[in-house]
């Protein structure tokens, strides 16, 4: 009997992970010898296809990543291997009793994508217009050239002196909510809020071990994209930023990936590649993170192209020198190293990065 392990099986493209010599594409799944649930045991794309001199299935090819529990070099890893194979042996190919794995191309896309899941914010917030202006979440704002106007107009950004009533419960946060498409009973699917983060105002504000950024209890971020339920309504270039703030800042066009250096989920992936096609994708990097993000926009268009979908452009723009992301630019200084990335001039993007005639809301019903 194959046990549940292997279910959350996925292919990772254009892996980092080193088999010996050389990095190579992998399937990520749990691993079933130190109970891992986080598909950190890699099996080459190779593993059990016979090698092509002696004909004997190649079961070395694989690497535990949990405290190295399984490696070639660990002892006791060779009767593991076998242990594995044997419970893989029925079909004499691993891929025929891995379903969740299958034999897709090597840059192949999952064959399931988690779906956003309806939620609820927390209660006790406030609208950000209607703080005192005196309040420190105000003073923060407006010290980082935000206007909290166009920041409830927009994004309906709230915020919560105090909250005990979720998971995790904070104190003195900007309170951020995220929406998605959710799939209805209709044969279209609607807009919900699918999650909410709350901010910390100021460093300060945070406890020693608190983080800058809390994510609600079952929100997966790496599901969503923050922004992409309006942005997928406009024209002219989609730009993917790393934080909300950053979004903020560009006013229009733009979308959050929740700070991960530029690297796309899987799922935000698709949701991108589904929502954009068509358009000009603009990756605006941190300035600490342009290598990683070069490499996400070359994985997106390699799957664009596998999946036939149309990206014209997909490049890279850079914070001008001295500032650290797009939320640390001046507006106008953020639209031009987009403009300067497209290799073209802000002005003729066809964006009205002012926001002065963009409408007050999304043309979207939230439900």
């Amino acid at each position: 009997m194959i046990p549940d392990w292997h279910r959350g099986g996925r292919l990772r493209a254009s892996s980092q992970r080193n088999f010996g010599a050389t990095n190579v594409e992998h399937y990520a799944v749990d691993c079933p010898f130190c109970g891992d649930e986080r598909g950190r045991l890699s099996l080459q794309y190779q593993y059990g296809t016979p090698h092509p001199n002696s004909g004997k299935p190649r079961i070395h090819l694989l690497k535990c990543f949990h405290n190295e529990c399984f490696d070639i070099d660990t002892p006791g890893s060779w009767s593991r291997q076998h242990e594995l194979w044997k419970q893989l042996q029925p079909g004499r190919s691993c891929f025929r009793v891995l379903p969740a794995l299958g034999r897709a191309p090597v840059n192949g896309t999952p064959r399931k994508i988690l779906e956003a899941q309806r939620v609820d914010l927390p209660a006790n917030i406030t609208p950000i217009i209607d703080v005192e202006t005196d309040y420190a979440a105000v003073e923060y704002l407006e010290a980082r050239h935000f206007d909290p106007q166009e920041l409830w107009e927009r994004w309906r950004v709230y915020y919560c002196d105090f909250c005990g009533d979720v998971k995790p419960k904070f104190r003195h946060r900007l309170v951020i909510p995220v929406y998605g498409w959710i799939p209805s009973t209709q044969a279209h699917q609607r807009v919900h809020l699918v999650g909410w983060q709350a901010r910390a105002i100021a460093e300060s504000s945070a406890g020693r071990n608190d983080p800058k950024y809390l994510t609600a209890a079952g929100f997966s971020a790496s599901a969503a994209v923050y922004g992409l339920t309006w942005a997928s309504e406009l024209t002219g270039p989609v730009v993917i930023c790393e934080g909300v703030t950053d979004v903020w800042r560009l006013g229009t066009n733009a979308v959050a990936i929740f700070g991960k250096k530029g690297k796309l989920s899987l799922q935000q992936q698709s949701l991108i590649l589904q929502r954009a096609q068509g358009r000009p994708i603009v990756f605006f990097a941190d300035a600490d993170a342009v290598e990683e993000t070069s490499k996400s926009a070359s994985s997106l268009l390699r799957a664009a192209r596998s999946q036939n979908k149309i990206i014209p452009r997909c490049v890279v723009a850079q914070p001008p020198s001295g500032r650290s992301d797009a939320g640390a630019c001046m507006r106008v200084e953020a639209w031009d190293a987009v403009a300067r990335a497209l290799g073209s001039r802000p002005h003729k993007l066809g964006v009205d990065f002012s926001c002065q005639s963009l409408p007050r809301h999304p043309r979207q019903r939230y439900g």
